[in-house]
């Protein structure tokens, strides 16, 4: 087997690995933390910086698909995938035409905190419109996850339009939880770029 092949086969078992790693990262911050983050794509984002959001997308199914196997149903939520897809992809591109290698560290924390921002209104949007599928499929107008129904509590009766409402609220969580992801995304990439095996 030549390095490409090597490297390939390894980049596909790190996809796998980072999928279930994600989906466990993600049940123990909200089930056993309480925490309402989602903590759900720190991993696939990581293998997106590294390689490519192909990787990521490949790490984010094979969350989905063990949380499947784990629960033994499909549901509605799994279209959530698709948020993490454009995640994915947007970390990728966003590695690859802002940052650079020879950035110092203050220049990369301040890329890094640009990056959380466009990750903040990306995955609200994303989600926000996900959320709101969601609860038409539902057919009962439930769509809030336990990451956003406390606030969704906090504004009963004042939100009006529910899209935007979708949208603004995951806002606030995600703030926090991607400044969390994508910090951690990165430290887990740079570790990545440190093995030889990985190397091109």
């Amino acid at each position: 087997m030549n390095h490409s092949s090597m490297r390939s086969f390894l980049l596909l078992g790190l996809s796998l690995v980072f999928g279930i790693l994600d989906y466990y990262t993600c049940d123990f911050v909200v089930y056993v933390l309480k925490i309402p983050l989602f903590c759900d794509t720190i991993f696939c984002f990581a293998i997106s910086f590294f390689a490519n959001p192909l990787w990521g997308i490949l790490s984010v199914v094979a969350y989905h698909l063990f949380d499947i196997i784990i629960s033994h149903s499909f549901v509605v939520y799994q279209l959530y995938t698709l948020s993490a897809f454009i995640g994915c992809v947007t970390a990728w591109f966003y590695k690859t035409r802002v940052m650079k290698n020879e950035d110092s560290v203050i220049l990369t924390i301040v890329k890094l905190l640009g990056l959380s921002l466009v990750m903040c209104l990306v995955m609200s949007i994303s989600g926000g419109i996900i959320s709101r599928i969601c609860a038409y499929a539902n057919g009962d107008g439930s769509e809030y996850t336990f990451q956003t129904e406390f606030l969704a509590v906090l504004f009963e009766g004042k939100l009006k339009f529910p899209l935007l409402d979708a949208i603004l609220l995951r806002i606030p969580v995600n703030i926090l939880d991607r400044l969390i992801t994508v910090f951690a995304a990165f430290g887990v990439y740079k570790l990545l770029a440190k093995c030889r095996f990985l190397q091109k």
